[in-house]
């Protein structure tokens, strides 16, 4: 498999070499590991073409709320932020000089008055994804999962509770419909594009779930006792069994001590891997059956890009 590793300390390889930026923290990363985008301090977006870094965005970015999640789309690439907005440049050849335009129909999407954070604050933008057909979706913590089928001109809350406490959207590619999201309340499926969820909790020693990743046919979900990550652990499913989860525990601690956090479990066919809160790396090549720790020692994690090694 191949890996790009978004840190506190800048942006390193599956071998843990430094690539660039180091000092600056990688807070997201979309795309494929040899042509990526991801933001920079939450403040700017780079694109990384193999070895190559070049900041994507214009300096004026930096009078925006922060930023937190990236995605390129047929329709420009899409940028989230604190305060639950979006952003978007054309992502073309020039680099350097493109401002952040506001998606103006975002700003008027059904049920914002209603976004919250349990704290007190500003909603953001958590995460971002797009399926098959082109249809958009954010993730808004706290509120809700929307879907966006023009491009970003208009969005729609889809059928998920806002109470579920949604952390991550996927959209895996190749299933036609479905969306997966890690909740508060565990796993939200949905298979006719958000049109209805089905909450899962079976086999979980817990249901606070901060990310979810599609191995092949096996789910995988990352969980804890509560937002500060308490007896953190991994579990599996398969995707079209009845089964209920079970914890991944070959080639992994017992528990961790903090969340395996939103951007930081991934996975592309077979290949999965994910960051633990102690500044190491497991991957597995097995649909998450068997683990093996490939990098320790790492300044904080924020984001992991993988795709599947080719032969």
């Amino acid at each position: 498999m191949r890996l790009l590793i978004g840190t506190r300390e800048g942006l390193r390889d599956g071998e843990g070499a430094t690539l660039g930026l180091g000092g600056r923290a990688i807070r997201a990363l979309a795309g494929r590991p040899d042509d990526a985008w991801m933001v920079v301090d939450g403040r700017e977006v780079w694109r990384v073409q193999g070895r190559r870094l070049t900041p994507a965005t214009a300096a004026g970015a930096l009078g925006d709320p922060a930023l937190t999640c990236v995605l390129p789309t047929r329709a420009g690439v899409l940028v989230g932020t604190e305060g639950a907005y979006l952003r978007r440049f054309g992502g073309r050849s020039r680099l350097g000089n493109e401002a952040l335009a506001p998606v103006a129909g975002f700003d008027e999407a059904e049920g914002r008055e209603h976004w919250f954070t349990p704290w007190g604050g500003p909603a953001a933008t958590r995460t971002l994804a797009v399926d098959k057909h082109g249809g958009l979706y954010v993730n808004v913590h706290v509120g809700g999962v929307l879907r966006s089928d023009d491009d970003g001109e208009s969005w729609q809350a889809t059928a998920l509770d806002i109470s579920a406490d949604a952390h991550q959207v996927i959209a895996p590619a190749g299933h036609d419909g479905l969306l997966l999201a890690a909740t508060a309340r565990g796993l939200a499926v949905s298979r006719d594009r958000g049109g209805s969820w089905e909450l899962d909790v079976r086999g979980l020693h817990a249901t606070y779930a901060r990310a979810v990743a599609l191995s092949g046919s096996t789910i995988l979900l990352s969980v804890a006792r509560g937002p500060g990550g308490q007896d953190a652990a991994l579990y599996r499913r398969s995707l079209d069994g009845d089964e209920p989860f079970v914890r991944c525990r070959d080639g992994l601690p017992d528990h961790f001590d903090g969340n395996i956090d939103t951007h930081t479990l991934v996975a592309d066919g077979a290949d999965a891997a994910f960051a633990g809160p102690d500044g190491a790396i497991y991957c597995s090549d097995d649909g998450g059956y068997g683990w093996e720790q490939t990098l320790s020692g790492l300044s904080t994690v924020y984001a992991l890009l993988i795709e599947r090694g080719r032969t």
